[in-house]
């Protein structure tokens, strides 16, 4: 089983833009879009084989002076991951320098259900971000 067209790209440092992504990404294939946060992104290609290649020869490597993470995309559709501002997501700030995407989603669950979760370190802080399905689940977490 493929996972999907959708890749998640996380660890970037705050230096990586869009046309960075697409210059590295483009030689495993055709890049349809890079949707760029703060600290990860989302490189989308044309056809899953180029995903899976992207994933297998870039997770662990060095970009900008960082080395990221490339996985294929979780979340709400299928292998793809959520479409993008289908959900309700919330930034947590000061996090523990221990704290995992995991420790954040099994947090997060007390109150709803988490479609993503990730967390990076920029500088000497922790941050993270949560994103609810549900927007009453999203208003419960902001309690």
């Amino acid at each position: 089983r493929r996972g999907g067209t959708r890749v998640y790209v996380g660890g970037l440092s705050s230096y990586t833009r869009e046309r960075d992504l697409e210059r590295v990404f483009d030689r495993y294939g055709r890049v349809e879009r890079v949707d760029l946060k703060r600290g990860f992104a989302f490189v989308e290609f044309s056809d899953d084989r180029d995903a899976d290649d992207a994933v297998y020869d870039m997770h662990g490597r060095d970009l900008d002076g960082r080395r990221i993470t490339v996985e294929h995309a979780k979340g709400g559709r299928g292998a793809r991951g959520p479409a993008k501002g289908s959900g309700f997501r919330i930034k947590v700030e000061g996090l523990d320098m221990r704290t995992s995407w995991q420790d954040l989603k099994d947090f997060g669950r007390k109150v709803g259900d988490i479609m993503y979760t990730d967390v990076w370190v920029d500088g000497s802080k922790k941050f993270g971000i949560m994103e609810y399905g549900r927007k009453e689940d999203y208003e419960e977490a902001l309690k």
